[in-house]
């Protein structure tokens, strides 16, 4: 009787001993290939991060030196493309652009010193604002979540896990009943109250900054035709004073004494946007700097770092 043939098997067993191991070989070099990439990214990110506390301190530098007493788009350093990209150092390209901020209302400077009272001139920007936002209900109790105290106000409300000073980040508004992030977000037909208002602005609003539809809240009188009218001079020559207002056809000049305790042309606070490239590799970074002092005496304080 014959034997039967195990050439067959034997074949079979190498061609599947070579497919396993040439498949093990390609998942390690894989693998190998992962894990020089993701440390090739932790290196650059470390690099990135330094590059962009570097960048910052040039952004310091570049404030200090400012000798006018207003901010403003139209220019350096805040013109877009004004600033130069920085000396090429261990093959990262560092772009650096400052904007300036206090274009909202400001949170941190809605109340009096007692932390309680509105001020008079933001009394009425607040309740149209909220009329906007056709939330007017919500407009007290807002208030209530960010005042001193724990007495609520005509309209308003108090809970226990109310902020009880002004928001330092509008995020914290979700914590109060009522706002959802629809609301404070806003959606692609409508904005939300994000837009409006703001931690990072000091007592007065920069009119070089400002969003048109912040100065419509800011007088009755005050509407879209003033507001667009604003940003266009604004395009072309920096104001560099209240009183520039006046050049704009048809603005009504006894508004002018209404605002002028909220609105001003220099901004306190900067954000300073960082961009750290390298070949394929790319990280972004955004800080906000608290300007105080003038000339040789001027510091810059950081108060918010995102990446």
């Amino acid at each position: 009787m014959r034997k039967p043939a195990k050439g067959g098997f034997i074949l079979l067993s190498v061609l599947l001993s070579v497919t396993v191991l040439l498949s093990a070989a390609t998942g390690l070099a894989w693998f190998a290939r992962s894990e020089v990439r993701m440390t090739e990214e932790r290196t650059f990110q470390l690099r990135a991060r330094s590059a962009a506390f570097g960048a910052l301190k040039t952004a310091e530098a570049l404030l200090a030196a400012r000798s006018e007493d207003y901010d403003s788009l139209a220019e350096a350093p805040y013109r877009p493309g004004s600033v130069k990209p920085l000396p090429p150092a261990g093959g990262l390209t560092v772009r650096l652009s400052l904007v300036p901020l206090d274009d909202r209302i400001p949170l941190g400077s809605l109340f009096l010193p007692d932390g309680f009272t509105v001020k008079k001139e933001f009394e009425g920007p607040w309740e149209r604002l909220f009329l906007l936002l056709g939330k007017p209900e919500l407009g007290p109790k807002l208030l209530d979540y960010m005042d001193g105290d724990t007495v609520p106000r005509m309209g308003g409300k108090e809970e226990d896990g109310y902020l009880n000073r002004p928001a330092e980040d509008l995020s914290q508004f979700l914590n109060c009943p009522g706002v959802d992030r629809k609301l404070l977000y806003g959606t692609k037909a409508k904005a939300g109250l994000r837009r409006f208002v703001t931690p990072f602005c000091g007592e007065k609003i920069n009119l070089n900054t400002v969003d048109p539809g912040v100065l419509a809240l800011l007088d009755e009188r005050l509407g879209d035709r003033e507001a667009k009218a604003l940003a266009a001079l604004r395009m072309t020559a920096p104001i560099k004073k209240v009183e520039d207002l006046k050049r704009i056809p048809g603005f009504p000049e006894d508004v002018l004494p209404r605002i002028t305790n909220v609105v001003g042309v220099a901004s306190r606070y900067v954000s300073v946007r960082i961009q750290v490239r390298q070949g394929r590799l790319q990280r972004r970074f955004e800080a906000v700097l608290e300007r105080s002092g003038t000339g040789p005496k001027a510091s810059c304080t950081l108060v918010r770092w995102v990446e």
